[in-house]
């Protein structure tokens, strides 16, 4: 009852900060009153919180062994149940959701594409090895291994993106430096293309007033004389072709003033951006997280040198990087008084653990961050 009444008040925390997360932070600034949507993502963001709470009661061996196990199955069976069944069947059916379609068509639709993808999600097996051996069609290990092959191979592109993404962000080395007299000038720069643009809109309104003034005075004109009209049309096309030139030519213009315009205003706003950053960076936690840029750059690097060596010269490597440090910690800087032999294992345990996990989290909040920033480029 205990482990119980423990496991279920974390899962309500988790669940209300998830919901706070997304009505606060991830849609701040836009008016999303979709409670199945908040829901569904309240829901995942507890369920995988649960399963990295799982881990670290595992470590620490805080609930009972026979507790953590029946979590364990019940987290994995809803969490198989959204990616499998819930997420991409709500995906497909915001993709075909349009308002020129009937709620039936759009259901159709997104169960079509649903079968689709189950068919594909169950194909993959004959591409990847995943499973050895026969299985249940519908059995628990049919639909893990197959999550967990495409789950690595996502991860695997999360940390790429992190590794990549968190140094470019947070070091300074990469930051621009934008005087606030230069960022000055290309607003200025922007004023002045603005008034030139409503300038020309302004000649292209009188040229569209004068040519609709003459066809009117020209049609006044046609109850005359058979020569009269004809010397009126004549003249009239002679007076017209050369306003249509201009006009075409002023439209031409704007057309072109407008996308230097667009030009100019994004690079106003990734100045401010640099500014900001540059700002970001001089406080405390900016300097932090510059030297957690340096310092997971430096290991990327030496991960790469250390994985290409190992494939060339098809060396095996028995000892990981963590331990590695220990044992030069211990050899050389006198680190055998504060950490025993035996206290080895438990150390490079908690430290591996902690790496992998600011690794994740680096990763997952710049994909976060790009998804948001691609989100409000799309629906600006």
């Amino acid at each position: 009852l205990t482990d119980a009444l423990v496991v279920l008040s974390t899962l309500c925390i988790v669940f209300v900060f998830g919901w706070w997360f997304f009505e606060n932070y991830i849609f701040k600034n836009y008016e999303c009153r979709n409670y199945i949507i908040q829901t569904v993502f309240a829901t995942a963001f507890t369920i995988s919180c649960s399963m990295f709470e799982l881990i670290l009661f595992e470590i620490f061996d805080v609930l009972g062994r026979q507790s953590r196990l029946v979590n364990w199955k019940v987290d994995i069976v809803v969490m198989l149940c959204l990616v499998v069944g819930i997420l991409p069947l709500g995906f497909f059916y915001s993709t075909w959701n349009r308002p020129w379609r009937s709620r039936t068509r759009v259901w159709i639709l997104a169960l079509l594409s649903w079968t689709v993808y189950g068919w594909a999600f169950t194909r993959i097996s004959a591409v990847l090895p995943i499973t050895k051996g026969e299985l249940a069609p519908f059995s628990l290990e049919q639909y893990i291994s197959r999550v967990g092959v495409l789950g690595v191979t996502i991860i695997a592109g999360l940390s790429g993106v992190g590794a990549v993404d968190f140094p470019y962000t947070n070091v300074s080395f990469f930051m621009k430096d934008f005087s606030e007299e230069h960022v000055r000038g290309m607003e200025k720069r922007l004023h002045r293309t603005l008034e030139l643009i409503a300038k020309k809109k302004h000649r292209i309104a009188v040229f569209e007033y004068q040519r609709r003034t003459s066809y009117g005075q020209s049609t006044s004109q046609e109850d005359g004389s058979l020569l009269h009209r004809a010397f009126g049309f004549v003249s009239g096309k002679l007076r017209s072709s050369s306003p249509d030139i201009r006009l075409g030519n002023l439209r031409t213009e704007v057309t072109g003033l407008e996308s230097v315009a667009q030009q100019i205003f994004e690079d106003i706003t990734t100045a401010r951006m640099e500014q900001e950053r540059i700002r970001f960076s001089r406080t405390p936690r900016g300097r932090l997280f510059n030297l957690m840029g340096y310092f997971f750059s430096v290991y990327c690097i030496y991960k790469m040198l250390v994985s290409l060596i190992n494939i060339v010269f098809m060396r095996e490597n028995k000892m990981d990087p963590v331990s590695r440090a220990i044992q030069l910690f211990r050899q050389y800087l006198g680190g055998s008084d504060v950490i025993a032999d035996s206290d080895v294992p438990f150390w490079v345990q908690y430290i591996s653990f902690f790496f992998v996990g600011v690794m994740m989290v680096s990763s997952v909040r710049g994909l976060l961050l790009r998804m948001m920033q691609w989100s409000q480029d799309v629906y600006a």
